[in-house]
């Protein structure tokens, strides 16, 4: 089984409430200034580099060169809106040795995921994690819920050097899983990264979390759920 993480496992709107304090205070202290106004400018850099990588990447297949950007133009709008200007060296490195320090004991995995987990390892399954986030990040979250121990490998877009939504991605993924797309089932709350899944041949099942209201999917779901505690009963109903 291929699960998602933020959105299926780790929630992603607690994640960015605790990132967004957690960084005021680390760069407060390395760099000074005030909270409030490193928070503020956290809001305008995540903003600023979400919208450029969705436009960057209708048109460029280069997902590395995508992340660069979005790591030169994080770091430059976050930094020039508090010092006016923003530190020297590579941005990715930068980047990376603060998200290393945020995700750090960051626990923001849905209540009762880690039991689920342990019923499903136990049903004999073995579960894999596929995300966007890059891979440090992954390790760091899993490991901070307590998940990373049922978790059998992560398969992460910035490995494969392609999207979720992409072909190539599901390809390389079932590839290095050694595992046909019909041996799998491929969890998502996000209907784009679950169509190449399902179009390679996998059960595709689409985790409808109560209030989120993203489009239909255009293609045969296997389940749509609105808990991960159907797994179970779906996988026996199946007989993946």
């Amino acid at each position: 089984m291929i699960l998602d993480l933020y959105g299926v496992l780790v929630d992603p709107d607690e994640t960015k409430r605790q990132y967004r304090r957690r960084l005021a205070a680390i760069l407060r202290r390395d760099y000074g200034g005030d909270e409030g106004e490193w928070a503020r400018a956290y809001d305008a850099a995540h903003g600023a580099s979400t919208v450029a990588v969705s436009r960057r990447g209708s048109v460029t297949n280069d997902y590395d060169a995508s992340l660069r950007a979005a790591d030169e133009l994080w770091l430059d709008t976050l930094f020039r809106a508090v010092l006016r200007r923003r530190p020297d060296g590579e941005a990715r490195v930068i980047v990376g040795r603060l998200e290393e320090e945020v995700f750090n004991g960051l626990d923001a995995s849905y209540p009762g995921t880690v039991g689920l987990l342990a019923e499903l390892e136990g049903m004999g399954v073995e579960l894999c994690v596929a995300t966007g986030a890059r891979l440090a990040q992954a390790r760091q979250a899993l490991r901070a819920g307590g998940l990373h121990r049922h978790v059998h490998s992560i398969l992460s877009a910035e490995m494969a050097g392609s999207r979720k939504s992409d072909d190539a991605f599901w390809s390389q993924a079932f590839s290095s899983l050694r595992r046909s797309p019909p041996d799998c089932v491929v969890v998502d709350d996000k209907v784009d990264y679950l169509a190449p899944a399902a179009r390679a041949g996998a059960y595709a099942v689409w985790l409808h979390r109560h209030g989120m209201s993203w489009n239909s999917p255009r293609f045969k779901l296997a389940a749509t759920l609105e808990g991960l505690q159907g797994l179970p009963a779906f996988l026996r109903r199946v007989g993946v």
